[in-house]
């Protein structure tokens, strides 16, 4: 029975089918170093981010 199947299983079968094929025609490397890139970009974003709050608190905390 095909139709059977749970909807969260279905989902994992066709996301199994699309992981084989490049997204969008783009290459593996170029998707690879655009996702790399963003993470990093966002990490350190985020720490920067947490840096100068927490040099924001604790000069206040001087005062």
């Amino acid at each position: 029975m095909k139709g059977s199947e749970p909807a969260s299983l279905a989902k994992i079968n066709g996301l199994l089918k699309e992981i084989p094929s490049p997204y969008e025609g783009y290459p593996w490397s170029g998707n690879v170093l655009i996702g790399g890139a963003w993470i990093i970009f966002t990490l350190l974003l985020v720490m920067i981010a947490a840096a100068r709050l927490w040099k924001y608190h604790l000069e206040k905390e001087k005062d």
